[in-house]
């Protein structure tokens, strides 16, 4: 399939040590620490191999976050803006939605050719954070698009447990194309809803 690759190179800023598990997974927690001259490369990648709790979906729409510009902007030393979560190269790609072509053998809640979207942070489920529901500070945390595949890419993978179907949504517009633009806009809507709603007191919904 053909995707969207940004590549950087490992090498920490004077007097900035990463952690013993950072150095082992290259998985920085800081990335504008770490990463240096990232570039983007467009070209043919291996097709994501399904997981039995996972599923593939074919990607329809996918929107340009900041988060993936300021991955690959860089400062005058070189080193890439975003502070955040990396590790590459990695396919870039957070904000999207598609139609499921494969579903894992342990899958019962999707089937081909459903639409979905996908949440971005990848979330273990078992830790005390999921437990309490602040699945954002979830201590085994994989994020899609800045530390596992993202959706800049003709097909994407992620596990069933992160999807949402937007079928209801469609056959309320009468339209899966608008269905589909709209659910590329679930990630942004959400990241602003709980900004306003949940982490401020000075707003309520309506």
């Amino acid at each position: 399939m053909k995707a969207l690759t940004l590549h950087a190179t490992w090498q920490p800023k004077e007097g900035y040590s990463p952690s013993a598990e950072e150095q082992r997974t290259r998985k920085a927690k800081a990335g504008s620490m770490v990463w240096r001259q990232p570039t983007l490369d467009f070209g043919e990648v291996a097709d994501p191999q399904i997981q039995a709790d996972e599923v593939v979906i074919q990607v329809a729409a996918v929107g340009i976050c900041g988060s993936d510009m300021h991955m690959y902007e860089a400062d005058e030393q070189g080193y890439m803006l975003y502070p955040g979560l990396t590790s590459f190269p990695n396919i870039l790609g957070h904000e999207f939605s598609g139609r499921v072509v494969a579903v894992g053998s342990e899958v019962e809640t999707l089937w081909v050719g459903d639409l979905v979207t996908a949440e971005e942070i990848q979330w273990c489920g078992l830790c005390d954070a999921c437990r309490r529901g602040l699945v954002n500070h979830c201590t085994r945390m994989e994020e899609l698009g800045f530390t596992t595949p993202g959706a800049m890419a003709q097909l994407v993978k992620v596990k069933a447990k992160y999807c949402w179907p937007l079928d209801e949504i469609a056959e309320r517009l009468g339209s899966e194309e608008e269905a589909l633009t709209l659910g590329a806009m679930v990630e942004p809507t959400g990241v602003s809803y709980h900004a306003m709603f949940n982490r401020s007191n000075n707003w309520r919904p309506g």
